[in-house]
């Protein structure tokens, strides 16, 4: 969903991992400046989607966009009860709602939030890696969208479950599913190479949000 403050993301069902944040800024001749706001962090995972984060192009590493990655559910729990940054629909989507949404970007705050508590050990797991750099991705996407004024007119969809092909073929979504994927495709040896894994495949879109689209 592209709008000018969020865009949802909606997937399929995971779980867990580390609490970090990434800023999003020009660096040393583009490169990406990766802050760390708790101290508890594996650094193994920090520097593998730092890397991943390096592999696209430069008009992507230099977006004013702060990456929050969650580690539990309290921590975004305690977020909805203190200090919310999103609407009370958006926070039901995020923790009960059958089409999981694991990653949210806020266009007006420059934010893009990645539920870890959604992966199994993306540090150790390569197909867990895989799903979190593809949910980075398709996030800084909607975060380039908004930072050159893309699908502003779009109607929110906080609502997935019940909106969910309505959801998909948004231009915001379709364009922002086409990126990942073509990213993932570019990029896949070097991911794998900085995972430390020799098992690269062609990604692919899960087959009905493909149909969607890759349609008219």
């Amino acid at each position: 969903m592209n709008t000018k403050i969020i865009q949802l993301y909606g997937s399929l069902v995971e779980e867990r991992c580390y609490n970090v944040s990434i800023i999003l800024c020009s660096y040393g001749g583009g490169m990406v400046e990766v802050n760390i706001r708790k101290k508890n962090i594996n650094p193994r995972l920090k520097d593998k989607i730092r890397k991943c984060i390096n592999l696209l192009n430069v008009e992507y590493k230099e977006l004013d966009y702060t990456i929050e990655f969650y580690t539990t559910r309290d921590q975004l729990e305690k977020e909805r009860k203190n200090k919310p940054d999103l609407d009370d629909k958006a926070y039901n989507q995020i923790f009960n709602g059958k089409f999981e949404t694991p990653a949210i970007t806020l266009g007006e705050k420059k934010i893009i939030k990645i539920f870890l508590f959604m992966y199994d050990n993306p540090e150790t797991d390569f197909d867990q890696f895989i799903k979190l750099i593809v949910k980075v991705y398709h996030e800084i996407r909607h975060a380039w969208q908004n930072t050159n004024h893309l699908y502003e007119n779009e109607p929110e969809i906080l609502d997935i479950d019940a909106n969910w092909e309505e959801y998909v073929r948004l231009p915001s979504e379709k364009d922002a599913y086409k990126f990942e994927e073509q990213q993932m495709n570019e990029h896949m040896l070097k991911i794998c190479e900085i995972f430390g894994s020799e098992k690269g495949f062609k990604y692919t879109l899960h087959k009905p949000i493909r149909d969607i689209v890759y349609s008219e």
